[in-house]
């Protein structure tokens, strides 16, 4: 219902805000690179916003940032990162808002002891000590892609910034880039691009039984 609406464009919204604070400071020190545009007229450029959020053409402070594609069209992988920090390290960034139910999807144990020990939100947050796993293969993903489509910023870690709704506590995960923690998943997609480019379905895998409940609903399992 509308409640549902409202619940769902406030959450998408909180997210945006907090994206807009961590970028707008970086870009008010001048070290965020990516894509720029000044949404009054027009002038869009590459690069770090020498003059923060204000044109350098028309000097208004409409100034919008379009973070970081990435593609590597080999794969059919394509994406966007939050941003790249230069400096004497250049380094990715990924902004994180994580909440209580966030944990049900990427920590269940943490999740199983907040519902089992009555954690409160202080000690569910102490106990956040590392990136998530989904995010972890996210970063790596997006730091090989920008070696190959930005190899002259020579960018070798992601940092993780997690900014925690019940109290705006913020945590900060430096990871560096390991091709083998994504070995799997880059050979998933090159047996999906295989399989697009010739017409022919890939093999179903041996963990896809008929019978398996993952597959139970998938139109695709007489296939």
């Amino acid at each position: 219902g509308r409640s549902d609406s409202f619940r769902m464009n406030n959450v998408f919204d909180y997210g945006h805000s907090v994206h807009a604070k961590y970028q707008n400071w970086l870009a008010e020190m001048g070290v965020l690179w990516g894509r720029w545009r000044c949404a009054d007229c027009g002038t869009s450029w590459i690069g770090t916003a020498l003059n923060g959020p204000w044109c350098a053409d028309c000097e208004r402070n409409t100034v919008v940032y379009g973070e970081v594609g990435l593609e590597l069209p080999v794969l059919n992988i394509a994406g966007h990162c939050d941003g790249i920090v230069i400096g004497e390290v250049n380094r990715m960034i990924e902004i994180k808002t994580i909440g209580i139910s966030t944990l049900r999807f990427e920590d269940q144990k943490l999740w199983n002891r907040y519902q089992s020990e009555q954690l409160t939100p202080d000690e569910l947050w102490f106990n956040i000590n590392r990136p998530f796993s989904t995010h972890l293969r996210q970063g790596q993903i997006y730091l090989h892609i920008a070696k190959t489509q930005y190899p002259e910023l020579e960018i070798d870690e992601i940092v993780f910034i997690y900014e925690f709704k019940a109290t705006q506590e913020v945590k900060e995960f430096v990871v560096k880039y390991n091709p083998k923690l994504i070995e799997e998943v880059l050979d998933k997609a090159a047996a999906v691009t295989l399989a697009v480019g010739s017409g022919l379905p890939p093999e179903r895998p041996p963990w896809a039984a008929i019978n398996n409940k993952d597959c139970s609903t998938c139109e695709y399992r007489k296939t």
